[in-house]
C-alpha cells in the first residue's frame, strides 16, 4: 500500500513539476494548464502518507516534502481570491457578456440561445465558428438569424476556426489578428477579434481570442506571439473585457504574463475554480479554459453555462461600473 502511494505521488509531484517549468521550456505549457488541480492532488497524497504512514520514515518524508511542494505549485490559485468591494454607479445598468467554443460549430444552437436568454446577454463572443457548405449548421447564418435580438455583429467565417461578436448595442473599430501563415490552414485562421462599444456613457474595448493549443513549435510560437501583441494593443486602450477560449488558465506563464502587462482582473476572482473544459463525454468539467479578463469595470456575477454539445461550457459575466469621485455610490 505504501509503494502504491507512493508511487502516485512520485507521478503526480513529476507532473506538477512540468507543469511549473513551463516559464523556462515552453514545451511543458500544456502542463500548466493542470498546475492547480496536480498541486491539490499532491496535497492529498502527501497528507494521506502522512496519516496512513506517519510511523515510516519514507512516508513522512515524502509528506514533508510533497507539502510545500503542493503549496508553492498551488499559489496561481491565490489569485482567485476575492478582492477588495468596489462602490459602483447605481446610473449604469450592468452590462452582461457571454462566450462561447461552439467545437468546430458543433455546438448546437437551442441550447446556446435558450442559455443566452435565460442570462439576458448584451454582448456574446464565439470561437470556433464553422462555415462549411459540408456542416448542416453553418454558424454565420444562424446568427444572422438572431439579428432581430443581436442586430450588430462582427462575423469572420472560417472553415473551423472563425470568430464572432454579437451585440445589442452597435460595434465600432471592429479589429482582426490572424496568425502568421506558413503551417497551413490553422496557422492562417483569425486569432483574436476586437471592437469598441458605448454602453450608457461609457467607452469598452472588447476582444473576443482563441490561440492555438499549447502543442508543438509553430503553435508556440503563435500562442506568444497572439498573447504578446494583446497586450501591446492593450496599452493605448481604456477599459477593455477580453474573453474566449484562451486554451490555458492561471498556472500558465503566458496568461499571467497577459494579466500583469494589461493590468486586467480575472473576472473568476471571488466566483470560484470556473471550469469549463472536459473532454467529451465526461459529465463535469475539469479545467479552466475559458476566461472573461476586464480593465476597468466591477464584475458582479460570474458563471459557467449547461453543456451545449461541445467540449467546452459557455461562460458569462455581469459588470457594472465603479462610482465617480464625490458621488453617492451604491455599495457592491
Amino acid at each position: 500500500m505504501l509503494g502504491l502511494l507512493a508511487l502516485v505521488w512520485f507521478a503526480v509531484a513529476f507532473a506538477l513539476g512540468l507543469g511549473m517549468s513551463a516559464s523556462w521550456w515552453a514545451w511543458a505549457e500544456p502542463v500548466s494548464n493542470l498546475r492547480s488541480p496536480l498541486a491539490i492532488a499532491l496535497l492529498v497524497t502527501s497528507l494521506a502518507l502522512w496519516i496512513l504512514f506517519r510511523r515510516s520514515t519514507r512516508g513522512r518524508w515524502l509528506a514533508v516534502l510533497g507539502v510545500p511542494l503542493a503549496c508553492w505549485g498551488a499559489w496561481p490559485l491565490l489569485a482567485l481570491v476575492p478582492g477588495h468591494r468596489v462602490p459602483i454607479d447605481a446610473s449604469i445598468p450592468p452590462l452582461r457578456l457571454g462566450s462561447v467554443n461552439l467545437l468546430f460549430g458543433i455546438a448546437h444552437p437551442e441550447p446556446v440561445f435558450e442559455w443566452m436568454a435565460e442570462q439576458d446577454l448584451d454582448v456574446v463572443g464565439f470561437v470556433e465558428l464553422k462555415d462549411s457548405p459540408r456542416s448542416k449548421l453553418r454558424w454565420p447564418r444562424l446568427l444572422a438569424s438572431w439579428k432581430a435580438t443581436y442586430p450588430f455583429q462582427a462575423v469572420e467565417p472560417h472553415e473551423y476556426y472563425g470568430l464572432a461578436l454579437i451585440s445589442k448595442v452597435p460595434l465600432e473599430d471592429v479589429r482582426l489578428h490572424w496568425g502568421p501563415g506558413g503551417n497551413g490552414e490553422e496557422s492562417e485562421r483569425p486569432l483574436r477579434m476586437s471592437a469598441r462599444l458605448e454602453w450608457h456613457g461609457q467607452g469598452l474595448r472588447v476582444v473576443v481570442m482563441h490561440p492555438p493549443r499549447p502543442d508543438g513549435p509553430w503553435r508556440l510560437a503563435m500562442r506568444e506571439e497572439c498573447f504578446d501583441s494583446l497586450a501591446t494593443e492593450l496599452a493605448t486602450e481604456g477599459s477593455c473585457v477580453v474573453m474566449g477560449d484562451f486554451n490555458s488558465n492561471e498556472g500558465s506563464p503566458l496568461f499571467r504574463k497577459l494579466k500583469r502587462r494589461a493590468n486586467l482582473t480575472d473576472s473568476r476572482q471571488g466566483w470560484g475554480y470556473g471550469a469549463s473544459w472536459s473532454p467529451l463525454g465526461f459529465p463535469l468539467p475539469l479545467v479552466p479554459l475559458d476566461h472573461i479578463l476586464v480593465r476597468g469595470p466591477v464584475v458582479l456575477e460570474r458563471g459557467v453555462g449547461p453543456p451545449v454539445r461541445s467540449d467546452h461550457r459557455p461562460i458569462h459575466a455581469v459588470l457594472a461600473w465603479p462610482s465617480p469621485p464625490n458621488s453617492s455610490p451604491s455599495p457592491h
